[in-house]
């Protein structure tokens, strides 16, 4: 995918999520971007373009669906992610849903299902899901797990916020995700991130640097969930 061909593919999301923002049912649009290296290899890691929309469909029901695409700098490949969430916020403190993803990658697939939660509780947000992945005949569970904690009123900046992921893949593609970063918020504006963490797989591990940004609209700034697969564990592989 060349460099003008993911710029339009963005701007349509954007102009996609901002034309649906006043349709009946919308609850939040997110697009994103992102660049990933590896401490021992600057020149591997991904690219990534995110973009998600999420509709209500009933009382405390919902649907929400995620396009990825990963660029693999210095392997000239690729991988795509789709998912497709199902929710439901009926809970008050708490959503839980259950999601159908597939990754795709040259020649191969993987096809992966399972249950997902999200909640705020005072100033921690997370999310977690737990499911199967299942790739020409290999199944391996995943495990993912997504929390921020505002720091609103202990640091001098507003906007602020500490991060942190997991992400583990368990079967013949071993592999175990660790991350800690932070993100600030420009209001209504972009948020910024970066993210500094360690990838293991097979025995051996790296450590990486991400950085990006995002944007989110609509009643809930963005959507409840996000991908789901195993490009969410093992990134520029």
């Amino acid at each position: 995918m060349t460099h003008a061909l993911r710029t339009g593919a963005v701007a349509v999301l954007v102009s996609l999520a901002a034309g649906t923002a006043s349709a009946q049912g919308f609850s939040g649009a997110e697009v994103s971007t992102g660049i990933l290296a590896f401490a021992d290899d600057l020149d591997l890691g991904e690219i990534r373009y995110r973009g998600a929309l999420e509709f209500g469909i009933g009382p405390g029901f919902g649907v929400a669906a995620d396009l990825s695409y990963h660029g693999w700098r210095g392997l000239d490949m690729d991988g795509r992610n789709v998912t497709i969430h199902g929710l439901w916020d009926g809970l008050g403190f708490a959503t839980v849903g259950a999601y159908l993803a597939r990754d795709s990658f040259e020649n191969d697939s993987a096809n992966g299902l399972g249950l997902e939660a999200a909640g705020d509780f005072g100033g921690l947000a997370a999310q977690a899901a737990i499911g199967m992945v299942d790739g020409e005949g290999d199944r391996a569970t995943l495990l993912l797990a997504e929390g921020r904690f505002d720091l609103a009123g202990m640091m001098p900046v507003d906007g602020l916020a500490a991060t942190a992921r997991f992400g583990r893949l368990g079967g013949e593609a071993d592999a175990t995700r660790i991350g800690l970063g932070a993100e600030y918020s420009l209001g209504f504006g972009p948020t910024f991130y970066g993210e500094l963490g360690h990838l293991s797989s097979d025995g051996e591990g790296e450590t990486y640097l991400s950085l990006g940004a995002r944007v989110g609209i609509g009643a809930k700034g963005g959507t409840t969930f996000g991908s789901r697969g195993i490009l969410e564990v093992i990134p520029g592989f």
